[in-house]
């Protein structure tokens, strides 16, 4: 069983590696559209908070930003109340991956709840508290 779990991990994570076009034309890498999700997620995010969402480091994040914006995906904006401060936007193309990186987790989603409803709600009990302590052992 464990190792057919660990299968399943495996395949996960070659999956992430593999680039994908989430609707504008161009393939984008995991950290690429998670950190255009981020944006998304928080209009007018700065560097600092960025970096603690993703749980990155601040010049990994800014490295990622400024792929983003040459990429036309992301735009940043000085802050007028401080200067130093530079807000961080999604441009109509990034807006675009994000949508379409919602879409991809939402059919992901539907296949996973597509599984569990062939299985009774003890079954069901039983796999969330399975995923639960498997998750306190990646933390």
């Amino acid at each position: 069983m464990t190792e057919l779990f660990m299968k399943i991990l495996d395949k996960s994570v070659e999956n992430a590696k593999i680039p994908k076009d989430f609707g504008t034309g161009e393939t984008l890498y995991s950290t690429e559209i998670h950190t255009i999700h981020h944006i998304g997620e928080q209009d007018a995010i700065n560097i600092t908070q960025l970096s603690k969402v993703m749980g990155i480091s601040k010049a990994a994040i800014s490295k990622f930003v400024n792929k983003m914006v040459a990429k036309g995906y992301v735009s940043k904006i000085c802050n007028q109340e401080n200067k130093r401060e530079v807000k961080l936007f999604l441009t109509e193309k990034g807006r675009m991956a994000y949508e379409g990186h919602k879409v991809y987790h939402e059919k992901i989603c539907d296949k996973i709840d597509g599984l569990f409803e062939s299985y009774n709600e003890e079954e069901v009990i039983i796999i969330k508290r399975f995923v639960k302590d498997f998750e306190k052992i990646l933390d």
